[in-house]
């Protein structure tokens, strides 16, 4: 029999997360080691959320493109 917290996906802690690099936006997505060229979103709703951020090899950048939301 396994337990619970085997079994359950946790959440990513602060260290796991970057801020949104959109001067205007508060929201995070997932800052784990990414592949250069790598694309990712932050988790922020509405109209203006979801930020593209492409990760080129020292840091994130927002680039510009459809908004979608991180599945984290």
């Amino acid at each position: 029999m396994t337990s619970l917290d085997a079994t359950t996906r946790r959440g990513f802690g602060s260290a796991e997360r970057q801020p949104c690099a959109s001067k205007s936006c508060f929201a995070t997505f997932e800052g784990s080691p990414a592949h250069e060229g790598e694309v990712r979103h932050c988790n922020r709703g509405g109209p203006d959320g979801g930020h593209a951020h492409r990760w080129d090899g020292t840091s994130w950048q927002v680039v510009a493109g459809q908004m979608e939301h991180d599945r984290s």
